[in-house]
């Protein structure tokens, strides 16, 4: 695993799990991008690999709790929308990914595509403002 100078130390002692229901990739179609919903087939939530941090704002000096979403490589579901996908954990990995005493090296890879589903869905997914149950709609392309 390659890690980023803030996060070296995190990979040891300061995982996480990031709950969620579903993330968006950007398919390039001409000078447009497609957003596209990449969700669990059942619906169910699940759960990214995460770490977190604390660092010290040199402008306040007050400490922030910070967290990152490790990648993998994508299943076959996302490698058509893009190169590296976050690295989601099964269920009955949780309590391994979170053990100090636990290297979870064997737990970075892509989730199996037959549990995935994607589907295109509207722009509005480009602003933060849209933010209602319809941005997850399936969109006719």
């Amino acid at each position: 695993m390659k890690s980023t100078p803030a996060f070296r130390d995190a990979y040891k002692r300061r995982r996480c799990i990031v709950p969620a229901d579903a993330f968006f990739e950007w398919k390039a179609n001409g000078k447009a991008k497609q957003p596209y919903v990449i969700a669990m087939r059942d619906r169910q939530p699940f759960a990214f690999a995460g770490l977190w941090e604390n660092w010290k704002d040199p402008a306040t000096q007050e400490w922030v709790r910070t967290y990152t979403i490790l990648t993998t490589r994508p299943n076959e579901v996302v490698a058509p929308l893009h190169d590296r996908m976050p690295l989601i954990l099964h269920a009955r990995d949780y309590d391994q990914w979170l053990d100090k005493d636990y290297d979870p090296a064997d737990l970075i890879r892509p989730f199996p595509d037959d549990g995935m589903v994607t589907w295109p869905v509207s722009a509005r997914v480009n602003k933060p403002e849209n933010d209602d149950a319809t941005i997850l709609d399936r969109l006719a392309v």
